[in-house]
């Protein structure tokens, strides 16, 4: 399979196409058949190097943080998918890896995908999302709490809301 990765940190934002081979799972994670993947600023980081303070990462890399797909193959411990649901994830920072044509995952970090998304919108959702939980963790909200949000990127703006909705303390 192909996967984008990097050999080393570099100044230059490149990175190479690569032959590896597809990842194994062990019983408690998926096999994705990655559709498409999100591009976020991390990357620029991760290329660069300038997260080594708190990341560090074994080379070759596979970049890549969120992703939507199919499930491929599921561990044996895996009860919550199957072979052909949609899915996205947030891949873990400290690894990567989303930038494949598959991709292995805990399958506890993985979620069903909303029938009504596309893979590009999928794609986009998991490390918007993770932002904004964190921000009313942080915030630390209170069931009946009104609160507001100037955001520069409309996703974290579109996403506060519904996560706020679904969340039952809100």
């Amino acid at each position: 399979m192909k996967a984008v990765q990097i050999k080393s940190y570099s100044k230059k934002l490149e990175a190479l196409i690569n032959d590896v081979p597809i990842p194994r799972i062990n019983k408690h994670q998926v096999l994705i058949k990655t559709n498409v993947a999100g591009v976020d600023p991390h990357l620029i980081l991760a290329i660069t190097g300038k997260v080594r303070i708190f990341d560090h990462y074994d080379f070759p890399l596979t970049l890549g943080n969120e992703l939507s797909g199919v499930i491929e193959s599921v561990g044996e411990a895996v009860t919550d998918f199957k072979k052909g649901d949609r899915v996205y994830a947030l891949m873990p920072l400290d690894t990567m890896g989303a930038f494949a044509e598959y991709v292995v995952a805990d399958a506890n970090i993985v979620a069903k995908m909303p029938k009504h998304l596309t893979f590009e919108e999928g794609a986009a959702i998991p490390l918007s999302a993770l932002t904004v939980v964190q921000a009313f963790d942080v915030l630390n909200v209170k069931p009946g709490t009104n609160c507001s949000f100037l955001v520069e990127q409309a996703d974290l703006g579109r996403w506060q809301f519904r996560l706020r909705d679904q969340r039952s303390f809100l």
